[in-house]
């Protein structure tokens, strides 16, 4: 999955988190704190896979494990997402150069552009975002979507217990127009936000009076 600007992967979980988030929204792990290695495992910052703690660099993506006991500095994401769109306007271009000019012959030309075209498409991280599986491929039409994103110190107030939030959750909520599983629109219809308490209550099952009584037979 590719990473927005304002994204990294979680070095908990390993899914992609806003750079401003201070809890993971998947596992709920600090951000700011660093990676459990008692397993032998972390997750790569650059590419999400799971690896050794103490791999020098990612045997995935050969982006430097800046975990590992020899340090080392990680190429910067938001800096590699930018190349990514520079390089594949660049091919895009390319196309349309192919088509407009056809010394070469037509069949020649429209080839190359169609080549040039399908790479620099697929280095542009958006579009390779809306070709991963993120609908199955038989999903068509409006589907509803929800994005979780961790928050803190928001100005906003906890949309079930009214309260500041020090620290908890923000809930974008929207559809998408899908075809074939490829999301061609998107539109946003609100967003709610929570505070960990009320995400506490919400994960933990409810038990009834009759529930409990059967569980102490």
């Amino acid at each position: 999955m590719s990473l927005a600007p304002d994204e990294e992967y979680c070095r908990s979980c390993g899914n992609p988190v806003k750079k401003s988030a201070v809890i993971c929204p998947d596992c709920g792990v600090n951000t700011d704190s660093n990676p459990d290695t008692t397993a032998g495992n972390i997750y790569c910052e650059s590419c999400g896979e799971s690896i050794k703690a103490e791999a020098e660099l990612c045997p995935n993506c050969g982006v430097t494990n800046s975990h590992s006991s020899s340090g080392g500095v990680g190429i910067d994401s938001e800096a590699l997402y930018y190349v990514q769109i520079a390089f594949g306007a660049l091919f895009l271009m390319a196309a349309l150069g192919s088509v407009v000019d056809l010394t070469d012959g037509v069949l020649v030309s429209l080839f190359s552009a169609l080549l040039y075209g399908i790479v620099g498409l697929v280095l542009l991280p958006p579009v390779r975002e809306n070709l991963e599986k993120r609908h199955p491929v038989s999903t068509m039409g409006w589907t509803q979507t929800v994005r979780t994103t961790g928050v803190s110190n928001s100005s906003e107030n906890c949309s079930v217990c009214f309260e500041s939030i020090a620290s908890g959750q923000q809930r974008a909520y929207g559809k998408e127009f899908v075809i074939f599983g490829i999301t061609l629109y998107s539109k946003s219809e609100g967003e709610n936000y929570y505070c960990n308490t009320c995400l506490q209550e919400e994960s933990t099952p409810q038990v009834t009076e009759v529930e409990s009584a059967e569980l102490e037979r």
